[in-house]
C-alpha cells in the first residue's frame, strides 16, 4: 500500500483507475457482497462526527449505575471520550461483574432503540447501489436496514442467533429476483433480543461456532466463498479480521479453483496496522487494502457508479444471428434452460465476447448440419449445465455434448481444452460436488466449473473467456 493511498486527500481516487474499473464492473455483475463495519456509521455527538458504536458507547458510559469517568479508564491508556464500546464494556464488566451480560445487554438494546439519529449519509449510499443484492453487516443496529428501506428496496433480512443450536436462519434456497438480503452476521439488537454481539469476547465465540459447519448458514457463506468482499469500515482488530478472513474465505478447504476473487478493505484502522496489511497481503494475492475513511471511500464508489457502466452497453439483442460469428463461443443447453442461455448471451455479448446458441436458426436451415459444424469450427464450448437438464437421459444437446468431448479428447493428457461448463441453478449443488450428479460426462466435472444462476456469469468466467478467445484456435487452454 503506498503513501499516497495511506494519506489521500479529499480529491483522490484511493485507487487505480484500472481498480476502480474492475471494481465496479463486478458491481455491476452482481458479482460483490459489501461487508458493513461499524466505522462506516458516523453520527452526530455535541459538535463533533462519531461512529454510530462510539455514541452507543458513550451513552452506556453514562447510565447512572455505571457514571464512568475518565479514572476509570486510565488502565487502559485511554480517555472516556476516546474510548471504544469494548473497552466501556470491559470496564462495566469489571465494575458490576453481575451486570454482565443480561444486563448490558438490555442497556445497548435499549440506548440503540430510542436513538432518534438520522441515517448517516454512507449508509444511504451505499443502498442506493442497486446492483447489490446481499448485505452483510457486522453491527447489531438496524440503520442500514432502515438505508435499504427508505431507497424504496424490498428488503429480507436474517439474523444469526448465538445461543440457539438450531435452526440457523440462512438465505432462502431461491432468492427472488429484485429483492435484497441483509444478514445480521453477529445478531440484532431488537427489543426483547438480547442474543447480539457487543464485544470483542462475543464476536469471537460467533466466529468460533460459525467455523462448526453444524451452526453455519451455507447458503450466506457459500455465497462469501464465491464472490468478491467489499469490507467498509469493520475495523476488526487483528486477530479478529485474519479469523474473519480465513472463514468467509476457505478457499483453501474447498474443492473449488481458485478464481481470482478479490478482498477490497477500506478501513482506516487496518491501513495502519502493518502487520495486518501484511497478513492480508500475503493472505491472497488478490486482497487490496486501502487505508482511507470508508464514508469517503463510499461517497467515491457511488460517485463513480452513478456515472454509469464501466463497461461497454449491453446489446440490445433478442437472439443470435443465423450465422455463428468467427471464433465464437458455443452455447449448448437444454430447451428448459433457454431463459437462463438468454441471460448468458445477452451478458457475454455485452462484455464484448462474441457468443451464438441456435435461437438464430429458422425453419429453412440445414439445422443438424450447422450445429455440428459450429461445434467443430468455435473456440470455446460451453455446456450450460443445469438438474432439469441433467433429468433429460434423451436429448439433442447431449449429442452435442458427446461430440464436444470427442473433440476435446485430442487433447487427453495435457492441460488443453475448450470445454468451460455453466452451471445455471439459482444453488450451487452440481459445482461443488459434479461426480455425484449422474448424467453430467467425466470430461465436465475434470474441466473448471463456473456458477452462472439463472444465466448470470460473473467476473471471472468473463476474464476465462477473454483469455481463451485471445489465444486464438491453437491454444485453448
Amino acid at each position: 500500500m503506498s503513501d499516497q493511498q495511506q494519506n489521500a486527500g479529499d480529491n483522490s481516487p484511493f485507487m487505480e483507475e484500472e481498480d476502480w474499473e474492475l471494481l465496479i464492473t463486478q458491481i455491476q455483475e452482481g458479482g460483490v457482497i459489501p461487508v458493513v463495519g461499524p466505522d462506516l456509521m458516523k453520527v452526530s455527538l455535541g459538535d463533533q462526527s462519531v461512529t454510530y458504536e462510539r455514541y452507543i458507547a458513550q451513552q452506556l458510559a453514562q447510565r447512572p449505575e455505571y457514571g464512568l469517568t475518565d479514572a476509570d479508564f486510565a488502565p487502559l491508556g485511554v480517555k472516556l471520550e476516546q474510548a471504544t464500546l469494548n473497552d466501556v464494556i470491559s470496564v462495566c464488566v469489571k465494575k458490576r461483574p453481575a451486570n454482565w451480560p443480561i444486563d448490558i445487554h438490555v442497556q445497548v438494546s435499549r440506548i440503540v432503540n430510542s436513538a432518534q439519529i438520522p441515517v448517516p449519509p454512507a449508509l444511504t449510499k451505499l443502498a442506493q447501489i442497486t446492483d447489490f443484492d446481499l448485505y452483510v453487516t457486522a453491527t447489531f443496529d438496524p440503520m442500514l436496514e432502515f438505508a435499504l428501506s427508505r431507497n424504496g428496496s424490498s428488503v429480507d433480512t436474517r439474523t444469526y442467533q448465538g445461543s440457539q443450536d438450531n435452526d440457523v436462519e440462512d438465505l432462502q434456497k431461491a432468492r427472488a429476483e429484485g429483492r435484497r438480503f441483509l444478514y445480521y452476521l453477529f445478531g440484532k439488537a431488537t427489543k426483547g433480543n438480547f442474543d447480539f454481539a457487543v464485544c470483542d469476547v462475543e464476536i469471537l465465540r460467533l466466529l468460533i461456532k460459525l467455523h462448526d459447519a453444524n451452526y453455519r448458514p451455507k447458503r450466506l457463506f457459500d455465497a462469501l466463498r464465491e464472490r468478491h468482499l467489499l469490507l467498509l469500515g469493520v475495523n476488526f482488530s487483528d486477530w479478529l479480521a485474519r479469523f474473519f478472513l480465513w472463514l468467509a474465505k476457505a478457499r483453501a478447504n474447498e474443492n473449488v479453483p481458485n478464481r481470482a476473487l478479490r478482498e477490497y478493505l477500506a478501513d482506516q484502522q487496518a491501513g495502519q496496522d502493518r502487520p495486518l496489511v501484511l497478513f492480508l497481503e500475503h493472505f491472497s494475492d488478490t486482497t487490496r487494502v486501502y487505508g482511507v475513511d470508508p464514508e469517503r471511500f463510499v461517497g467515491e464508489l457511488y460517485r463513480r457508479w452513478s456515472a454509469g457502466p464501466a463497461t461497454s452497453p449491453t446489446v440490445q439483442a433478442s437472439k443470435p444471428p443465423a450465422e455463428m460469428p468467427k471464433d465464437a463461443v458455443f452455447l449448448s443447453y437444454s430447451r428448459t434452460d433457454q431463459a437462463a442461455v438468454q441471460n448468458l448471451y445477452t451478458q457475454l455479448q455485452s462484455s464484448g465476447i462474441p457468443a451464438w446458441y441456435d435461437a438464430g436458426l429458422g425453419a429453412g436451415d440445414l439445422w443438424q448440419d450447422k450445429i455440428r459444424t459450429y461445434i467443430d469450427t468455435c473456440l470455446v464450448f460451453i455446456p450450460v449445465v443445469s438438474l432439469d437438464a441433467l433429468r433429460r437421459e434423451k436429448a439433442e444437446f447431449r449429442a452435442e455434448w458427446a461430440q464436444a468431448v470427442a473433440l476435446d479428447n485430442k487433447w487427453f493428457g495435457t492441460e488443453r481444452t475448450g470445454l468451460v461448463p455453466c452451471v445455471v441453478d439459482e444453488d450451487d449443488d452440481i459445482l461443488k460436488a459434479p461426480k455425484s450428479f449422474g448424467g453430467l460426462p467425466d470430461a465436465f466435472t475434470r474441466a473448471q466449473m463456473y456458477h452462472c444462476p439463472r444465466g448470470k456469469a460473473g467476473q471471472d468466467l468473463i476474464v476465462r473467456l477473454r483469455g481463451l478467445l485471445h489465444k486464438g484456435p491453437s491454444s485453448k487452454s
